[in-house]
């Protein structure tokens, strides 16, 4: 082999190294920019799946409130005068849904309590103790109407804490 030839092969070789070197930067790169991008993806989708669960959350709780207000709501409009005395059978189906509502708003938040806010947590043992307290009133007129504001009360702050926990205005 001559001078000239080894220099050649010399040159090649380096040429080799230096094109082999570059492709490894290369693909060493894109897989870590492409490591970064599936993480941050990743987590992104994580986050809104989470916040798509507790607006649901949110919503089936405040949805339950309101089938519990029904019944209170219509037995107020007949202690006035405005409104005729319900029938037991339209009496017995809200008191039905009321019950239904009822279960419904304990099976939601015993669920997905690990979802929701604590504070959600603390308004729901608020609302149990002001309907158990209304229970224990004199009359029919303040046993209705103590449960009704309970729930109204209660409706109006599970709105407030689902604003702040889901960041909606």
């Amino acid at each position: 082999m001559t001078g000239t030839e080894l220099i050649t092969m010399n040159n090649d070789y380096g040429l080799f190294l230096e094109w082999g070197a570059r492709i490894i930067v290369g693909v060493i790169t894109a897989g870590a920019a492409s490591w970064i991008t599936l993480h941050f993806a990743l987590k992104r989708f994580v986050s809104e799946k989470l916040w798509e669960k507790r607006a649901e959350a949110y919503g089936a709780i405040l949805e339950a409130l309101h089938d519990m207000k029904r019944y209170p709501d219509k037995l107020l409009d007949t202690y006035g005068t405005i409104s005729p005395e319900i029938s037991k059978d339209q009496r017995e189906k809200l008191l039905m849904k009321y019950e239904e509502g009822k279960h419904e708003l304990n099976r939601r938040v015993e669920i997905e309590q690990f979802f929701l806010s604590d504070d959600l947590l603390t308004e729901m043992d608020t609302l149990n103790k002001k309907l158990a307290e209304a229970k224990a009133a004199d009359d029919g007129y303040s046993i209705v109407e103590d449960s009704w504001d309970a729930i109204n009360i209660a409706q109006r702050n599970v709105r407030e804490v689902a604003k702040a926990h889901l960041a909606v205005r």
